[in-house]
């Protein structure tokens, strides 16, 4: 819940950013100077860069969650305890599940969370990543 507030709270912020960024480089591409308007086109880069990792961010948050719930209910119901019995135990465990099924969301999660609790967050980000782009159907070939 607490993640879900910070995330409104960021998209509101980034709004108020866009919306006085955006006045400014409007103003400063309609100057007619050059050094204004090349002023102007770089702060509207920054905005929807903005906007871009945003979106991003909260795309994977609900992703995420969708999986988690999936995972949950794939894995013995709404026990936290027999989910967590499905966590692999060791990096090699995690690993030799993913090359078992490499297009298998599941094991690339599984393998996410075993990360995350190991307090690798690197190697967590990306496997949780992946599992995303496959539960979505959007992975990329490697």
């Amino acid at each position: 819940m607490r993640a879900k507030f910070l995330a409104i709270a960021l998209a509101a912020i980034l709004i108020g950013y866009v919306l006085l960024l955006g006045q400014s480089a409007v103003a400063l591409l309609g100057s007619g100077e050059p050094l204004g308007m090349a002023l102007g086109a770089v702060l509207m880069f920054f905005p929807a860069l903005g906007v871009y990792i945003v979106w991003r961010e909260i795309r994977f948050g609900t992703t995420a969650e969708r999986m988690t719930t999936a995972y949950r209910e794939a894995n013995g119901g709404e026990s936290v305890e027999l989910v967590m019995a499905s966590i692999p135990a060791t990096s090699q465990e995690a690993m030799a599940r993913v090359e078992e099924d490499p297009d298998g969301w599941q094991q690339w999660f599984a393998a996410g969370v075993h990360y995350a609790q190991q307090g690798d967050k690197k190697q967590a980000r990306r496997s949780m990543y992946h599992a995303a782009h496959l539960y979505r159907g959007t992975a990329r070939t490697r």
